[in-house]
């Protein structure tokens, strides 16, 4: 290789019994090669499934320490990473605005976002002790008191003596849950996407979940659609009949 080559001094010092063979190709035959070349596309990795609806996270934050309660209410309404919501500091903050403006850089598509915050949210973060610049949310424990609550309430189960020795619910999966309580609320995917900080469509439908409810709530809707369609067809071939009757009376 042309990299290899401009390094033989070197390659000597370290290996001074290596055989160097210097074996060349034809450049032609490298072009043809690169059309030639078969590079198999990877697969799409299986998207986790993991979300909590309403109540089952009302009953998680309730298992957990009161100071951990606003980011865990922050990263479940907006999707954001547990590590994006432990760099928010107070200057990010507009309380008057119930807004958080998170600079360039700080999450991890790399772009400025601006996030809403819920007068629960909002009312929270009035209550706590505010500094210069320091961090805004409470992360102490953040993992060890997550497991705990997700043991305790069946969201999870551990899987050996080792506190972090555990499987079930992670703090990733209140994207999914983000993405999926958007979706349901009617939020359009372009507004949903910009506050998930979703780049691609694709990405996000990833995380928007559908559970067996979604696909019988679907059904539903398909049902309610052919039921009109069959009232409107009926309304209108009553009313050719009776212009039909109509006209023969004549």
């Amino acid at each position: 290789m042309p990299n290899n080559f401009l390094h033989l001094g070197l390659i000597h010092l370290i290996l001074p019994n290596a055989k160097i063979i210097d074996a060349r190709r034809h450049p032609m035959a490298c072009c043809f090669s690169n059309f030639k070349h078969y590079f198999p596309m990877g697969k799409d990795s299986e998207p986790r499934e993991g979300f909590v609806e309403r109540d089952e996270f009302e009953m998680l934050r309730a298992a957990m320490p009161t100071r951990l309660h606003p980011g865990l209410t922050f990263t479940y309404e907006v999707g954001c990473r547990t590590g994006a919501m432990k760099k928010v500091i107070w200057p990010w903050i507009k309380l008057d605005e119930s807004e958080i403006h998170l600079p360039a850089g700080a999450i991890k598509n790399r772009n400025p976002i601006t996030l809403p915050l819920s007068a629960e949210l909002t009312g929270m973060l009035k209550k706590l002790f505010r500094t210069d610049d320091g961090p805004v949310f409470d992360t102490t424990n953040f993992r060890r008191e997550w497991i705990a609550a997700c043991v305790k309430i069946g969201l999870g189960k551990k899987t050996g003596e080792a506190w972090y020795a555990y499987e079930g619910l992670t703090p990733h999966d209140f994207r999914r849950s983000a993405a999926r309580n958007l979706i349901k609320a009617g939020v359009d995917e372009t507004t949903a996407m910009k506050i998930t900080g979703h780049k691609t469509a694709a990405m996000f439908r990833r995380y928007d979940i559908k559970t067996t409810d979604d696909l019988h709530e679907a059904s539903g809707k398909v049902v309610k659609y052919h039921a009109r369609k069959a009232r409107k067809t009926g309304a209108n071939n009553a009313k050719l009949t009776q212009k039909a009757v109509g006209g023969e009376g004549k």
